[in-house]
């Protein structure tokens, strides 16, 4: 599963990104919504009816405890100019 993606130069970076910011993450409203209290047609139903694609926000990575959470990571680093 892709995290985010991100653009760094050259050396040393940091990277900090709350997930609200994920390229890949949407809101809890646009994943869950209530599909059955759907408008019956109009502007309203088009504003309901997007596509949800995406993870949601508050599921991209476990919280974990007080005394940590053991996971492992994989981090793969590429260039978006060869990648598209």
């Amino acid at each position: 599963m892709v995290l985010s993606t991100f653009s760094v130069k050259p050396k040393q970076n940091t990277v900090e990104r709350l997930s609200h910011q994920s390229s890949v993450t949407i809101p809890f409203e646009r994943s869950f919504r209530n599909l059955n209290q759907a408008p019956q047609s109009g502007q309203e139903l088009q504003r309901y009816m997007f596509c949800g694609c995406g993870w949601p926000h508050h599921m991209l990575i476990p919280k974990g405890t007080a005394d940590g959470y053991p996971c492992e990571l994989f981090v793969m680093v590429s260039n978006w100019a060869d990648d598209k």
